[in-house]
């Protein structure tokens, strides 16, 4: 699968391992997590790279579409110059 850009957002650039490491383990990217969630790209982006506030909507439908708990995708955060040296 190509991992795509918009807008300066890194691929995996996600501030959340949890969630990180579904994506990765399902050969899923922040563009298809926005697709099937039916989320805007750039919502999706801004909201795993830290760069702005996730919506409780938003965060239902992540839940919704991967089967993790919250905890499981959001217990953890990291900064996001570690999530961009993880890439």
């Amino acid at each position: 699968m190509t991992h795509k850009t918009w807008n300066g957002c890194l691929p995996f650039a996600c501030i959340f391992p949890g969630l990180k490491a579904w994506m990765q383990r399902n050969d899923w990217n922040m563009s298809r997590l926005a697709h099937e969630a039916k989320l805007y790209p750039n919502t999706i982006c801004n909201n795993l790279s830290g760069n702005t506030e996730m919506k409780m909507y938003t965060i239902r439908r992540i839940l919704e579409i991967t089967g993790l708990t919250f905890e499981q995708a959001f217990g953890e955060v990291i900064t996001q110059e570690e999530a961009r040296k993880e890439r």
